[in-house]
């Protein structure tokens, strides 16, 4: 009595594993920030680009308005404490522990 089940060759499940992979590598990319994720390190530096330290608060917004920074990032600078500011490092930290 000879069986006539269909060989498998492979080729079925590599199918499924490379749709997979594609799937995971789109939904992984489609957004760069979360909508309750605050601005990274990085785009808040690109806003106070050109900021001469030091400075205070209000001139930190008052660059970051006119590089148009993303709504996040003026948001996000609202909350750090107004205190004079010596560099860009001391306004990562203030970022930090508001993160």
């Amino acid at each position: 009595m000879t069986s006539h089940h269909p060989q498998h060759t492979g080729h079925e499940l590599s199918r499924t594993r490379s749709h997979e992979g594609d799937r995971a590598t789109r939904d992984k990319g489609g957004h760069q920030t979360g909508h309750n994720q605050p601005p990274s390190p990085v785009d808040v530096q690109k806003a106070l680009k050109g900021m001469d330290y030091p400075c205070s608060k209000a001139e930190l917004l008052a660059c970051a308005r006119d590089q148009h920074a993303d709504r996040k990032v003026l948001d996000t600078l609202q909350h750090i404490p107004d205190i004079e500011y010596k560099s860009p490092a001391s306004v990562s930290k203030e970022l930090g522990k508001l993160m």
